[in-house]
């Protein structure tokens, strides 16, 4: 049997219920009224949010000022050539630079990355015992200030990181960083030895091939304990401003070497950092004629490419 709804059964009932509302408010006075307006319900969005921006500022309170004391002797100001200019002291220097002895400059490689996004990922990854300052500078980098040395230095020495696939360079703060470089010259970085020859998969030979393409950090555990046979992986460091190399002979056979999570790298010159179709080393004429070639094979008309 189906139900019908009567408005006018309940009516007396409903009126006296309003008598009684009315009569409490009326002894407490208009204020005490039921509002009528319902205050909007929060976003699962804007409930994310706040919560990122609460424990971003949590994380950055937990701080002591580094804050130091200037005095006047600290500073020496002048003109030069019509410019103002502003020189601080060695103290004042040198207090600077202490402040970020627990400081690692972090950058995605190959990908943007906003702040709240690198926060919450690289707290999932190093899981710091207390907490972290992050600061975003120039050229997509990052300051990561630790307040405990051990995170500093566990974050430090383990590795490589990855996000989204990309690596995340890692290196300690030094006067000699500049956000003018698109990317650090050094990274740490996985590599495969493909199809390594079976009586090859001893720990000493491995890091001895390594050794080959760069200075060894560590071998990938399943490596180490002979557990993984269909390629050697080992972290080793590298120098992104040099052509990679990409295959070694090793006891006369040729070794082929595999880089995880690089996808720029040209196959005309062996660096990161630019593809093939616009590679320096190619002329500006060449790089136009492999573009053009490119374009026809995909039957579009080519981008024209900028010239210095």
């Amino acid at each position: 049997m189906i139900g019908t709804f009567d408005p006018g059964a309940d009516s007396p009932r409903l009126s006296r219920k309003h008598r009684r509302l009315d009569d409490a408010s009326q002894d407490a006075g208009e204020d005490s009224r039921p509002s009528s307006v319902v205050p909007p319900l929060a976003s699962y969005k804007d409930s994310l949010m706040k919560d990122n921006m609460e424990n971003k500022f949590d994380a950055n309170d937990d701080f002591e000022d580094d804050d130091f004391e200037i005095h006047e002797v600290d500073i020496t100001r002048s003109l030069i050539d019509g410019i103002p200019s502003i020189q601080f002291s060695d103290r004042i220097q040198s207090l600077a630079e202490k402040s970020l002895d627990q400081t690692l400059v972090v950058k995605l490689l190959g990908r943007r990355i906003g702040y709240t996004t690198l926060h919450t990922k690289i707290l999932e990854l190093w899981k710091p015992q207390q907490s972290i300052r992050l600061m975003d500078i120039d050229n997509d980098y990052f300051l990561v200030t630790f307040k405990l040395r051990s995170d500093y230095l566990k974050v430090l020495a383990a590795g490589p990181w990855t996000i989204f696939g990309h690596y995340l360079t890692v290196q300690q703060w030094s006067p000699d960083f500049s956000t003018a470089t698109p990317y650090p010259t050094k990274v740490m970085i996985w590599i495969r030895l493909l199809g390594l020859h079976v009586p090859l998969y001893k720990k000493g030979i491995i890091e001895a091939i390594g050794e080959s393409i760069g200075p060894v950090i560590k071998l990938d555990h399943q490596t180490e304990w002979g557990r993984r046979g269909r390629f050697a992986r080992m972290a080793i460091t590298i120098d992104l401003s040099k052509p990679l190399v990409s295959k070694i002979i090793v006891n006369g056979k040729v070794q082929l070497i595999e880089y995880e999570s690089l996808p720029v790298i040209c196959f005309q010159c062996g660096k990161y950092g630019h593809a093939q179709e616009i590679c320096p080393s190619m002329g500006n004429q060449a790089a136009d004629s492999v573009l053009e070639s490119n374009a026809a094979q995909n039957g579009g008309a080519s981008e024209t490419p900028m010239h210095n």
